[in-house]
């Protein structure tokens, strides 16, 4: 990780926990100055800010080390948005979610259930504007050429892919460049002479007809001199999403699966359709009970469609 990414990985712990607190304190302030908005949800017990905020700060660590679990310290500036949001919102959710089941019926530190809800809306949109933020921040420094990785290209003469007029024109990305090699036959003296002059933080291979031999030899030079090595998939892999890494005694494979579905993943979908199915048909059974009705009002014959359909062989 380059010193760009790393500053930043830091500052982004301490702007989230001034976000999660920010928030804290906005959802108070809105539940104890608004109480004629949230009329019908009473407030079981009087607490005061300054111990508000010490409960908050039980709170914020337990977030932060949960979206580090999530991987949201780790990033790099190449990052995309969503990525990174939809880490946040998980994060905080598993985070604050641990919290409330340890501590939901205690009223000395839920004085109002509304807190808890609030406090979670306010805490996924805080950080998330703080962490967009950020990336614009580093996005600048990147297209002032600070913090870029220096690149070296592996690729066939003819074809790298688009790779490079990708990497010129979208300097955002955070790479330079620093060399490209056509000729694999002396690819290792190449690559030694260039972390030697401009230094390496990367190697793309993108030469779909390297041998076996030289990729692995461009593997141990990349581990030996703490190089990240990336390449681009061949056809098979490209079209592929479902790919997992597995071992057959001591070779490691990649294991192509036919469907994200396949063992745990069915029974993991089964048991989410039946929660949620059962969870929406309770939430919304007031709002179909007035449909049946404005049903049988309106219209003559059955309320429910019946019709035959094909599926399943039969």
């Amino acid at each position: 990780m380059k010193k760009l990414e790393l500053v930043f990985n830091v500052i982004a712990i301490f702007l989230d926990a001034c976000m999660l607190l920010l928030a804290g304190i906005s959802a108070f302030s809105l539940r104890y100055q608004a109480r004629d908005l949230f009329s019908s949800y009473p407030i079981l017990f009087e607490l005061n800010l300054y111990d508000f905020i010490r409960i908050i700060v039980i709170v914020i660590p337990l977030i932060v080390l949960i979206m580090a679990a999530y991987g949201l310290y780790n990033l790099r500036s190449t990052t995309r948005y969503l990525s990174v949001l939809t880490k946040v919102v998980a994060g905080i959710s598993t985070g604050l979610g641990i919290f409330v089941i340890f501590y939901f019926f205690d009223q000395t530190i839920f004085p109002s259930r509304l807190i808890v809800l609030v406090s979670w809306a306010l805490a996924m949109i805080f950080v998330s504007i703080g962490r967009v933020a950020l990336i614009l921040i580093e996005t600048w420094f990147l297209k002032q050429g600070i913090g870029y990785h220096r690149l070296v290209v592996i690729a066939d003469e003819k074809e790298d892919f688009g790779i490079t007029q990708e990497l010129a024109v979208n300097p955002a990305l955070g790479y330079r460049i620093v060399a490209t090699i056509n000729d694999t036959r002396n690819a290792l003296d190449q690559l030694r002479m260039i972390k030697d002059r401009e230094g390496i933080d990367e190697i793309l291979l993108a030469n779909q007809h390297s041998t076996g031999r030289l990729n692995e030899e461009i593997l141990n030079f990349a581990h030996d001199f703490g190089i990240k090595l990336n390449y681009v998939p061949s056809i098979i892999e490209a079209q592929r999403t479902n790919i997992t890494l597995s071992n057959i005694g001591i070779i490691p494979i990649v294991e192509l699966k036919n469907t994200p579905l396949d063992g745990w993943g069915k029974i993991v979908k089964r048991v989410m359709d039946i929660f949620l199915s059962l969870s929406a048909l309770i939430l919304l059974s007031p709002l179909f009970i007035l449909v049946i009705i404005g049903i049988k009002l309106d219209s003559a014959g059955r309320i429910l469609f019946v019709q035959d359909r094909y599926g399943q062989g039969r």
